[in-house]
């Protein structure tokens, strides 16, 4: 559903006392980013693999590793 509508839907029901402002402050809110993990719990630093492999050949093409610090930025 598109935002903006959402938004005037939400304003409606304020306005009609089917919600109160702090629950109307609640829904519009924007959600929050969850954080990643950027070491594992033995305190070794994360990496974010990735591999493209050609499936006629199944050769890897394309190996890439960034830190999970970089993945979050």
């Amino acid at each position: 559903m598109n935002g903006n509508v959402n938004r005037a839907q939400i304003l409606k029901m304020v306005e009609a006392g089917q919600l109160s402002a702090a629950e109307a402050a609640a829904r519009l809110a924007p959600p929050s980013k969850p954080k990643l993990a950027l070491k594992t719990p033995e305190g070794k630093l994360r990496w974010f693999h990735v591999r493209v492999s050609n499936l006629d050949t199944n050769q890897t093409q394309v190996t890439v590793n960034l830190l999970m610090g970089w993945v979050q930025v």
